[in-house]
């Protein structure tokens, strides 16, 4: 059932997406400042010499933006997962740290100091 669900939400995407480039086919130039081109979006050379920004279609503009602002979100969003896996990483080497003196200490035995081999306090008999 889930499957069905992401077919139909990816079909209804496609078609927000044909009926979105539809309604904004028309073409527009580009200009970042003072009439200079985005590199990207390349030249064209006009009848007088002249290299004018290429026309892209709007859809593909607003199309292009929120694929931009996704990407960017998503970077953003990644910023805090990379401090998590740093700070469990850490909290991991503590635990192996503290699990492995807890071994240690374990083998000691009850009265007996590491140094000595011997008793640290005499044990009462009753």
């Amino acid at each position: 059932m889930g499957r069905l669900i992401k077919i139909l939400a990816f079909i209804v995407l496609l078609g927000v997406l044909t009926w979105i480039a539809a309604q904004n086919s028309h073409t527009v130039t580009i200009n970042y400042y003072k009439d200079k081109a985005i590199p990207l979006l390349g030249y064209d050379v006009g009848p007088d010499g002249v290299r004018h920004a290429r026309p892209v279609p709007v859809y593909l503009l607003v199309l292009g933006c929120i694929f931009i602002g996704g990407l960017l979100a998503g970077i953003l969003l990644m910023v805090p997962q990379f401090k998590l896996a740093r700070e469990n990483q850490e909290l991991r080497r503590k635990i192996a740290e503290q699990r492995e003196e807890l071994d240690v200490l374990r083998k000691i035995p009850i009265g007996q100091s590491e140094e000595e081999g011997g008793l640290t306090e005499p044990i009462p008999t009753s």
